[in-house]
């Protein structure tokens, strides 16, 4: 009789601390403690990184509610349970988002370094939300400008990142019995999305090499870096990897694993050609989740431009040049430390003021204000499941 009593109390037990949340503070959270059941909210859906702006039309389709001077203060976004910084304008509300990846899922795995095929592409949903509301008095966190120094030291170079991501395939371990395959869902190693699919990875028939291509516009021929993560799935493997036609280098690890590696090179041309061949037999195949290059570049604009690093944290300015035709101000978003630089347009380049920051962020440049994304939006209303029994603060 004990033994399924105690059965039943650890199975509740279990459940209750799986719904907790420690903070790093220690402070345990449900998840829903930033809701306020009170009010409506614009469910706003992202899909893709970049800057983002919610027109008046969706806010008052969705809310409605006009966007005023009288409200301007009041508008708050909160994404995983907290404020993000917004910019709030007569054309809209600005924001940063970013698609649902590969972060959420690390924690399916028991080891995510060395399991998760894809920790950039996520295995159920790319899409991220996020909730505006209209708080009683007042909102934000808004985007602010900051204080720089008149004439800051002048920096030649920004530090670019090209990005393959691939997603079209989904892999995973599993087993061959005769002609019968035995599929694991145990989040096993290899498992995700990537640029093979687990009947390629298995064929005796196909093309050994796997094949990554980039552009890196705007490179200045310094030193960059060449970063990419792959799976490797049946028998014994030798992957030969080369950067345009250069060896880099050889591995050889047997059977199902997860590699990620890094290499420094100096560009000479735009493309960027990375090939991983595979020589110990006919399913010696890659199956590629991404390749990065990060890169020292030109201030050049060009269309693929839409985010950059300073190579250092000092205040500095940077003359933007070959803009083109454009409307208003170019802007300079800073969502980690919600700053905003922004300057005029000098025929067809601009120069920004950047402060002295504790360190490097990611800064995301609009060169015309026709080049925010657009979201998609519908209205919300959160209802509790919880009774009114103040005694209860979680669902079993």
């Amino acid at each position: 009789m004990l033994r399924p009593l105690f059965s039943v109390f650890f199975i509740l037990l279990s459940s209750i601390l799986l719904a907790q949340m420690p903070a790093p503070d220690g402070a345990v959270s449900y998840g829903n403690e930033w809701i306020n059941y009170d009010r409506d909210y614009l469910r706003v859906s992202v899909a893709e990184d970049g800057m983002y702006r919610i027109s008046p039309a969706q806010i008052s389709a969705g809310l409605g509610a006009a966007l005023s001077p009288e409200n301007a203060s009041k508008w708050e976004l909160s994404h995983q349970g907290q404020a993000i910084p917004i910019e709030v304008t007569t054309e809209g509300i600005v924001f940063y988002g970013e698609q649902n990846r590969g972060a959420m899922d690390r924690f399916l795995f028991e080891d995510p370094a060395t399991m998760q095929l894809n920790d950039r592409y996520s295995m159920y949903n790319d899409t991220a939300v996020y909730y505006l509301s209209l708080a009683p008095e007042t909102g934000g966190p808004f985007y602010q400008v900051p204080s720089v120094n008149p004439a800051p030291p002048a920096v030649t170079q920004i530090l670019r990142k090209s990005e393959v991501v691939f997603g079209d395939f989904q892999s995973k371990f599993y087993l061959r019995f005769g002609t019968n395959s035995v599929y694991h869902s145990h989040y096993e190693p290899t498992e995700g999305y990537g640029s093979r699919s687990s009947d390629d990875l298995l064929s005796n028939n196909g093309s050994t090499e796997s094949l990554a291509e980039l552009r890196i516009p705007g490179f200045s021929g310094a030193a960059a870096t060449v970063s990419f993560r792959f799976g490797l799935a049946f028998d014994a493997h030798q992957q030969k990897i080369r950067l345009n036609g250069q060896e880099l280098t050889t591995v050889s690890p047997n059977r199902w694993t997860v590699n990620q590696l890094d290499f420094p090179f100096t560009p000479d041309q735009e493309q960027v050609s990375v090939s991983f061949l595979g020589e110990s037999g006919v399913r010696d195949k890659a199956n590629l989740a991404w390749v990065l290059v990060d890169y020292p570049a030109v201030p050049t604009y060009d269309d693929d431009l839409t985010s950059f690093r300073l190579q250092d944290n000092n205040a500095s300015s940077l003359t933007l040049t070959d803009l083109g035709a454009g409307a208003g101000a170019v802007k300079v978003y800073d969502p980690s430390n919600g700053q905003l630089i922004s300057a005029p347009r000098n025929g067809t380049s601009t120069t920004l003021a950047f402060p002295a920051v504790a360190s490097a962020p990611e800064y995301h440049l609009v060169a015309d204000s026709e080049n925010y994304k657009t979201a998609s939006t519908a209205p919300l209303r959160f209802t509790s499941a919880l009774p009114e029994d103040t005694r209860t603060n979680y669902l079993i």
